[in-house]
């Protein structure tokens, strides 16, 4: 056995782990979306506060004007990771459709 070979075969990875990981990735994503979105908001309202002399109302202004538009980027990013999801799930369905639709069959 060369040192380059692994000394024990790798070991797959169950199924819902992968979808556990996949979840904790896109609440993770939705989740630093939300801040920054927040974050840039309350900034923008403080900078322009501060330029126009009319502190806090704009600032409270922006803070209110982010949480709709936070809803709809976590809605279109929620969407979009889960078409995505749907897609493999579906490609992996055939797949298994497929093989079990061969047993049987001469090859």
């Amino acid at each position: 056995m060369s040192e380059l070979e692994p000394k024990e075969p790798r070991k797959k990875i169950p199924k819902q782990n992968v979808v556990n990981m996949t979840i904790i990735g896109l609440v993770g994503q939705v989740g630093c979306l939300t801040l920054v979105i927040l974050f840039l908001f309350v900034f923008l309202g403080l900078w322009l506060d501060t330029h126009f002399g009319t502190r806090p109302w704009i600032t409270i202004g922006m803070l209110v004007a982010s949480i709709p538009i936070a809803l709809v980027a976590m809605f279109f990013v929620t969407r979009k990771a889960t078409d995505k999801f749907k897609k493999e799930f579906e490609i992996r369905q055939e797949e298994r459709l497929k093989k079990e639709d061969a047993i049987g069959r001469d090859p």
